[in-house]
């Protein structure tokens, strides 16, 4: 008995990752939709977990979907997934991308609640503001 031997499937071609389409779709990815505003200049920028600053391409700002946000803007920041985890507060100190992945960065000055600093929040230790109005005869 012979046998029939049946016709291999030859693989399907992957497509290339360096087409220029795939580095738009990937950028954008990594990105998020935010696109960088402005003429990059070299400067220096603090990274988190480093002791020196690094010198990095930065931006004047940010775009997406019409939406500017600009270095020295203040912004709220997303804290967790609900909707009434009060949202972090930072100002912008610089926009830069990262050299080996493309994704756009944020330094950032924090700003601090009550309750995240060593005293908490103590309703008795703040100042209470009370306006009055002095009206006076003329």
């Amino acid at each position: 008995m012979g046998r029939t031997r049946l016709p291999q499937k030859q693989p399907s071609p992957v497509p290339s990752l360096s087409s220029t389409k795939q580095k738009k779709v990937s950028r954008r990815r990594a990105t998020n939709g935010w696109r960088p505003v402005g003429i990059p200049t070299e400067r220096e920028v603090f990274i988190a977990g480093e002791d020196e600053t690094a010198l990095r391409q930065c931006y004047e700002g940010v775009e997406r979907d019409g939406e500017v946000i600009h270095v020295r803007d203040t912004v709220l920041l997303r804290s967790g997934p609900r909707k009434k985890s009060l949202p972090y507060v930072a100002k912008i100190s610089a926009l830069w991308e990262d050299p080996k992945t493309g994704e756009l960065m944020m330094s950032l000055f924090w700003y601090y609640r009550p309750e995240h600093t060593q005293g908490g929040r103590d309703p008795s230790a703040h100042c209470e503001v009370r306006l009055e109005w002095n009206r006076a005869k003329i």
